[in-house]
């Protein structure tokens, strides 16, 4: 397993004094903050043998399927928008 950790500091950003918003090079202990990232979560070739993998078939059929209906009702809503406005106008 590894662990990377990023540093930051929780410092915003000098908007009186400088008058140009640069950041502020310093930061103060109490403001540093540390963040542990666990790389085998991000990258899925370093996962643990007991989490499945998702199948690309299986993921594309799923796609095509919900583009399918979203195309669908947009194509039904869009003709009865047509009927509906053929049918004001007369």
């Amino acid at each position: 397993m590894a662990t990377v950790y990023v540093l930051y500091c929780e410092q915003g950003f000098a908007l009186s004094g400088t008058g140009s918003g640069e950041a502020l090079t310093t930061c103060v202990s109490g403001l540093r903050k540390q963040v542990a990232v666990d790389l085998s979560v991000l990258v899925p070739s370093m996962a643990p043998a007991g989490i499945p993998q998702l199948d690309p078939t299986d993921v594309a059929t799923v796609f095509g399927i919900g583009f399918s209906m979203v195309l669908m009702c947009f194509l039904v809503a869009r003709s009865a928008g047509s009927v509906l406005s053929l049918i004001r106008k007369g």
